[in-house]
């Protein structure tokens, strides 16, 4: 390209060949012009690779890349080594764009001169589309700096999902970003290295970004073998804001989230023996700090509490909750 981007999306793809067009189709209708797209082909054995191809040969500032299944991890930072602009964003291929989705994140990051812009995730599936979740006043803030920065957390997408952010290059390379092989939890890692190391978050309500909910053979869709892959991202990210001493600023939101993804998972598909152990082994690394949960609400404090005392009596709290549900005292 001629001129540098302004912004690059990556796009990592593998076997999607039943949603990809609407995905490409979407980013390809973008009003937002100094756009460069990269698609990272890994490994795909259907027919992603010619879908990928026929949009680069209408599209000039599209650049196409295969390479062996590697895992999404690998894709996305064969994209990333490539890339050309200012800002960088990545999308899933399974996912869509609203047609103002850049235009609308370029605007707000220009008024804001933020180097990290978040827009909301809404989910979607074949035959309707809903908020990612209870949001409150949340997306009624512009800017998220200093002592409010923490508020991020109380939108679980915004947070936790790559996608639906907007980064500067900068931010990126200062931030060390990045992306871990796991099965499940990738994101939040590389999430929170970003909110971590943005001088200032903006929020841009105007700009959609649709995720598509429970296709089928997606790792988001089943909760078959997750638990190790969230609780890993988790302690990776935590450690990360140890490391970079963001940790006590950022602990009641960084937490509160924590606890609830990985007991909710815990509640609704159980444990096995495998899992057990693994939180046994690591069950000072799920202790919250007093300070961390000091103005959470009660009922959430009581949970915490709870989990403590089946770590240490050895009781598995998935079953122990299944019982106190049945005495319909634990709600």
């Amino acid at each position: 390209m001629s001129k540098r981007p302004q912004i690059s999306v990556i796009i990592p793809v593998y076997n999607v060949e039943a949603y990809l067009e609407e995905c490409l189709q979407s980013v390809a209708a973008q009003t937002f012009a100094p756009l460069e797209v990269i698609v990272v082909n890994d490994g795909s054995s259907d027919a992603s690779g010619d879908i990928c191809k026929s949009f680069l040969e209408r599209y000039p500032n599209w650049l196409y890349v295969k390479q062996s299944n590697q895992g999404v991890a690998a894709a996305r930072k064969n994209g990333l080594e490539r890339a050309q602009g200012e800002y960088l964003a990545f999308v899933d291929s399974d996912d869509v764009l609203s047609p103002e989705y850049f235009s609308s994140l370029w605007v707000v990051r220009e008024q804001t001169v933020a180097d990290l812009v978040i827009a909301p995730m809404c989910r979607f599936t074949e035959d309707k589309e809903n908020s990612f979740g209870p949001e409150g006043t949340f997306w009624n803030e512009r800017v998220l700096a200093g002592v409010t920065r923490a508020r991020v957390f109380e939108n679980f997408s915004a947070a936790l999902a790559l996608c639906g952010k907007l980064f500067s290059r900068d931010l990126a390379n200062k931030a060390g970003l990045t992306f871990p092989s796991l099965r499940t939890g990738d994101d939040i890692l590389p999430s929170i290295q970003l909110l971590a190391g943005a001088q200032t978050l903006a929020l841009a309500p105007g700009a959609k970004y649709y995720y598509r909910q429970a296709r089928p053979l997606s790792q988001s869709s089943s909760g078959v073998n997750r638990f190790e892959g969230l609780f890993e991202g988790f302690l990776q990210a935590k450690k990360h804001l140890v490391n970079t001493c963001r940790y006590n600023e950022l602990a009641p939101g960084f937490e509160r989230v924590r606890f609830i993804c990985l007991t909710s998972f815990m509640e609704k598909f159980g444990l096995n023996k495998t899992q057990r152990a693994l939180l046994k082994a690591h069950k000072d690394d799920l202790k919250v700090p007093l300070f961390a949960r000091r103005n959470w609400p009660w009922k959430l404090r009581l949970r915490v509490s709870f989990l403590s005392l089946c770590l240490r009596c050895g009781l598995p709290y998935d079953k122990a909750v299944k019982f106190l549900r049945r005495l319909c005292c634990f709600r």
